[in-house]
C-alpha cells in the first residue's frame, strides 16, 4: 500500500505515448481492447514498470554480496533487499536457459515452453495472463509468476454471529503480488513473437529442487499417466485408486506426475469432452468400425433423435453363435451407465462349459417393443434362431420371444418359480411337512415322462389338500414351459434349466463397468470384458492341446475320449465311463432281428439300451445324449461288453470337440488396426524393451549406471530435436485416440434422459413378501445356535458366548464408565 501511494503521487508527472504496451493484469483473466486506447489503469501500470526497472537495477548492484548467495545443484539464487526493506529472490539459471530480451519465437507455444522450462529450473510456477487484441488480432501476450496478483479478501455471514455482521473466512492465499514476468509482442503477419520484457526477481522464496514435485509444472500429467488412467478405468478402477497403484508401481509418489486431484481432474475433463455428444459419438464409433470391418453388425433406433435401443455383435460373436447357438439365455442387468439404460447381454455355453457372449444390447425401456427390436436385430446379425431360449417370467420378454423366435422352444427359469414357495405357502405347511421336498423332487426330476409327472402331481395335491391353491394351479397350466419332463426330447434341453448363467455373466460385466460410465466408456469396458472372456477361452483351447489328462481306467475308449473332447467335457464323460465299469451291470440281453436290447442296472434302477446294427444307432431310456450331448454310463457299459473302443462320430457332437472353433478365430481383431493402434503398440514395445533390459542389469550397478547414462543421452538428443511437447499429447488428442472417434460437428443422436426401469421407483430397498414370511418364521420358531447348542432366537454370530460379542460389550462398558466418571467430575 505504501508503494502504491508513492506511485500515485508521481502519476501527474508521467507522459505516455500511444504505442506503449499495457501492463499485465494481476488476475488470470484476459484484457481485450479492440480500439487500442489506454486507460488510466494502463498508465499507472507503466509507471509500475519503471519503478520495477529501477528496483531491478538496485538488486543487480547488491547481487555480489556473498551473504545473499544460496547454492543449488543446477542454479543459484541471489537474495537482495530493496531500499524500502522488501526482499527479492533472483534465480541464477544457466545462460542457455535464461530468457533474453529480443529473442524471436516462431510461435507463442514455443515461447511458453521456453519460459516454463526456465521456471522449472528456477523453482517457481507460471500462468498465462493478459493478452491484447487490436481489431481481433493479438498484439501482446504475457506470462506471469503463479504468485502474481493480490489476494481478494472474502467474508461471509456465520450462524454464530450475534451482531448480524460478517466474519472472515478461515482461508489462505498463495498470491504475493510478485512482479516476475515475461512479455511477448506479436510480429504482424508472421505468427512469430518477440520477447520485449523480462523481469526475473520474485518477492517470495523459490522452491528447492527436492520440493519441485509439488510444483504446477511437475503436476502436469504426461502421456504415460493419462494412458494409465484410461487403461485402468476399463477394469472399473477409479482415478484415486489409479493414482495409488501408479505410485506403488513407480516406486513412490515423488516419481509420479500429478496427485490424486490431478488424476480426478483428468477423468473429469474426459467426461466434459464427451458431454451431451455421447450417443452421437458412440454411433459414429460403431459406424467407423462397421466401415472397416464388414462382418461387424450394429443397429439402433431413436425416438425423436433420442437413442432408444442399440444392438451390436462382432465377427467373433457370430462365429461363437454358429458353434454354440443351440441354447440362448438373456437377462437385463442394471446400473452400467449414467443414463440408466438397461444392458442386455446374449449368452450361451461354449465347448468348455463356460459362458460365451453372442452380442449385447442397450434399451431405454423394458417394453415389448424394445425387446422385439433387439431380437430382430439379433436375427439379422446371426441369421438363425436358437433351438432353446431361457428367460425369466417377464411378460414383455415372453411376448417378444414368441413373436420373433417362433421356431425356438421358450423355457422359463425354474429357480425364479421355485423361489416363490415361501411366499405362496404360509403357516406350518412348508416347515412341519415334506411338501417342499416332494415338490423339488418332482419338479427337478429329469427322468419322468409327462404322464408320470402329472400322476405324481395329482397325488401330491390330494395328499396336502391343495386343489384350491391358485399359485399351484397357475404354474401347472404353464408346466410345458418349465418342467423338464415336457421338453426332455429336445436336444440339449438340460444344458440349462435356469437363468443363473445369465446372472453370473451380469456379475462378470459389473467387474468392468461403473454406473457413472458414459456410453462410450461403457462400450470400451464391454470390449475389455470381451477380450478377457476370449483370452480365457483361447487359454483353455491351448491347454487342451498341450496337456494330457489322468486316466481312471485302462479302456482304449477312455483315451479316445481324451483325444476328441475338451478337458471339461472329458471329465464329465470320464465319470460316465467309470460308472459304466464299476457301478453298472448287465441284467439281460434280448435280440430281436437287427436290434439288441440290454437291461442295465445302476443303483437298483433298470435302464433299457437298444442298439440297432442296421441303422448303426444307440439309445438309452435315460436319454442323456439327447439331454446333454454325450453318452451315458449305461451305453458305455454295453460298449465295454461288446468290445467297442471308439465312439461313433455321430455321437460326438462338434460343439464339445476340441476343434469346435476355427483356429483363425483368434487372429480376428475386434476392431481394425488403425494408426493409433500402431502407435500404442510401439509405445508398449519401447516400455517393454526398457523393462527387460533393466531386469537383466539390476544385479550389476556399474552396467546399470552406464545404461541410465545412455538413456539420458538419448533423451537429451530427443528433447533437443523436439524441444516442445507435441500436440498429439494434448488432452484433446488423447481423448480422441482413447475413444477412437472424433468430436462430431453436428449431433443427430442425443443421449437418453429420464430412463426409468423396473424396480427403480424408490431409493430404499423394498422388502418382498417372501422375506417378510421368512422373518416371521424366524421370530416364531427358534433355531439351533452352534455356539451355545440351544434352540434360541439367535445364531452363532449374535450369541452372547461369541468372543467377538464379549469384546464388544467390554468396550461398551468401558466407554460407559468413562462417560459416567467424566460427568461426575464436571458435577463436582
Amino acid at each position: 500500500m505504501k508503494e502504491r501511494a508513492q506511485l500515485e503521487v508521481f502519476h501527474e508527472n508521467l507522459h505516455f505515448t500511444s504505442d506503449e504496451e499495457p501492463n499485465f493484469s494481476q488476475s488470470s483473466e484476459f484484457l481485450v481492447t479492440d480500439d487500442g486506447e489506454h486507460t488510466d489503469d494502463d498508465r499507472i501500470s507503466h509507471f509500475v514498470d519503471d519503478v520495477i526497472d529501477d528496483m531491478y537495477d538496485d538488486s543487480k548492484a547488491e547481487c555480489d554480496d556473498p551473504e545473499n548467495y544460496i547454492e543449488r545443484e543446477e542454479c543459484s539464487v541471489n537474495i537482495s533487499d530493496s531500499p524500502n526493506g522488501t526482499r527479492y529472490w533472483i534465480p541464477k539459471v544457466p545462460l542457455k536457459f535464461t530468457p533474453v530480451e529480443g529473442s524471436v519465437f516462431t510461435s507463442f507455444k514455443e515461447a511458453q515452453a521456453m519460459y516454463e522450462r526456465y521456471a522449472e529450473m528456477a523453482g517457481f510456477d507460471t500462468r498465462l495472463s493478459t493478452l491484447k487484441k487490436v481489431k481481433g488480432e493479438i498484439r501482446h501476450r504475457y506470462i506471469l509468476c503463479n504468485k502474481a496478483g493480490k489476494a481478494i479478501s472474502r467474508s461471509k455471514k456465520t450462524v454464530d454471529d450475534e451482531d448480524g455482521g460478517s466474519s472472515r473466512r478461515s482461508t489462505s492465499s498463495s498470491l504475493t503480488d510478485c512482479k516476475a514476468c515475461v512479455r511477448f509482442k506479436a510480429i504482424r503477419g508472421s505468427g512469430s513473437y518477440i520477447m520485449h520484457k523480462f523481469v526475473d526477481f520474485h518477492n517470495h522464496r523459490l522452491m528447492e529442487k527436492e520440493d519441485m514435485e509439488y510444483s504446477k509444472v511437475r503436476r502436469k500429467l504426461q502421456y504415460p499417466e493419462k494412458r494409465f488412467i484410461n487403461k485402468i478405468s476399463t477394469a472399473n478402477i477409479g482415478p484415486c485408486t489409479a493414482y495409488r497403484l501408479r505410485s506403488l508401481c513407480s516406486g513412490g509418489r515423488r516419481r509420479v506426475r500429478g496427485n490424486a486431484n490431478d488424476f480426478r481432474n483428468y477423468k473429469r475433463d474426459l467426461r466434459v469432452y464427451i458431454g451431451k455428444r455421447d450417443a452421437q459419438m458412440l454411433v459414429d464409433r460403431l459406424e467407423k468400425r462397421k466401415k472397416n470391418d464388414p462382418n461387424f453388425y450394429f443397429n439402433y433406433k431413436c425416438n425423436e433423435r433420442e437413442l432408444f435401443t442399440l444392438f451390436w455383435a462382432d465377427d467373433v460373436a457370430k462365429i461363437n453363435y454358429k458353434a454354440f447357438g443351440d441354447v440362448l439365455v438373456f437377462d437385463a442387468t442394471y446400473r452400467t451407465n449414467r443414463y440408466k439404460m438397461v444392458f442386455v447381454p446374449f449368452t450361451g455355453v461354449d465347448h468348455h462349459k463356460r459362458s460365451v457372449t453372442f452380442g449385447g444390447a442397450l434399451i431405454k425401456r423394458e417394453t415389448t417393443e424394445c425387446y422385439k427390436f433387439i431380437l430382430e436385430s439379433f436375427m439379422e446379425a446371426h441369421a438363425t434362431q436358437p433351438k432353446i431360449v431361457f428367460t425369466d417370467q417377464d411378460l414383455a420378454v415372453q411376448a417378444a420371444v414368441e413373436a420373433i423366435f417362433f421356431e425356438s422352444a421358450h423355457h422359463l427359469c425354474m429357480w425364479h418359480i421355485m423361489d416363490k414357495l415361501p411366499i405362496k405357502f404360509t403357516g406350518d405347511l412348508l416347515i412341519n411337512t415334506d411338501l417342499r421336498k416332494r415338490i423339488n423332487k418332482l419338479v427337478w426330476n429329469t427322468y419322468l415322462t409327462p404322464d408320470q409327472f402329472e400322476e405324481q402331481w395329482k397325488e401330491m395335491i390330494q395328499d396336502f389338500s391343495l386343489a384350491e391353491h391358485k399359485w399351484l394351479h397357475d404354474v401347472f397350466q404353464i408346466r410345458d414351459r418349465w418342467i423338464p419332463a415336457y421338453f426332455r426330447d429336445l436336444p440339449m434341453c438340460c444344458l440349462l434349466k435356469t437363468t443363473s448363467r445369465s446372472e453370473s455373466v451380469n456379475a462378470f460385466f459389473r467387474r468392468y463397468m461403473h454406473p457413472d460410465n458414459s456410453l462410450l466408456e461403457f462400450m470400451i469396458c464391454f470390449e475389455t470384458a470381451m477380450d478377457d472372456q476370449r483370452y480365457k477361452q483361447r487359454k483353455l483351447d491351448i491347454e487342451d492341446h498341450t496337456k494330457t489328462p489322468f486316466m481312471k481306467t485302462e479302456l482304449p475308449i477312455e483315451r479316445y475320449v481324451a483325444d476328441v473332447y475338451t478337458s471339461q467335457i472329458f471329465k464329465d464323460v470320464q465319470k460316465q465311463i467309470f460308472k459304466g465299469v464299476w457301478f453298472c451291470g448287465q441284467k439281460s440281453l434280448t435280440t430281436d432281428g437287427p436290434c439288441d436290447e440290454y437291461i442295465i442296472t445302476e443303483k437298483n434302477r433298470a435302464f433299457n439300451v437298444v442298439i440297432n446294427h442296421e441303422e448303426k444307432n444307440m439309445q438309452c431310456s435315460c436319454i442323456k445324449f439327447e439331454r446333454i450331448g454325450y453318452l451315458c454310463s449305461h451305453i458305455f457299459c454295453v460298449l465295454k461288453f461288446v468290445g467297442v473302443n471308439v465312439i461313433p462320430d455321430e455321437y460326438v457332437l462338434r460343439r464339445w470337440r476340441k476343434g469346435a472353433l476355427p483356429h483363425d478365430i483368434y487372429k480376428k481383431q475386434q476392431k481394425c488396426v488403425t494408426e493409433n493402434d500402431v502407435k500404442d503398440e510401439l509405445f508398449q514395445n519401447a516400455v517393454s524393451i526398457v523393462e527387460s533390459c533393466v531386469s537383466r542389469l539390476r544385479g550389476d550397478t556399474g552396467k546399470m549406471k552406464l545404461f541410465v547414462d545412455k538413456l539420458e543421452m538419448m533423451r537429451n538428443e530427443i528433447f533437443t530435436e523436439i524441444p516442445n511437447e507435441p500436440d498429439v499429447n494434448s488432452n484433446h488428442q488423447i481423448f480422441k485416440t482413447y475413444l477412437d472417434v472424433s468430436s462430431p460437428e453436428k449431433v443427430q443422436v442425443t443421449v437418453p434422459e429420464g430412463a426409468r426401469n423396473k424396480g427403480c421407483g424408490t431409493n430404499k430397498r423394498m422388502v418382498g413378501p417372501g422375506e417378510k414370511v421368512v422373518a416371521k418364521i424366524k421370530k416364531k420358531y427358534p433355531r439351533l445356535c452352534r455356539m451355545c447348542n440351544k434352540y434360541e432366537f439367535h445364531d452363532s454370530r449374535t450369541c452372547d458366548l461369541n468372543p467377538k460379542n464379549l469384546n464388544r460389550k467390554a468396550k461398551l462398558k468401558g466407554k460407559q464408565k468413562i462417560t459416567i466418571s467424566s460427568q461426575s467430575e464436571e458435577s463436582t
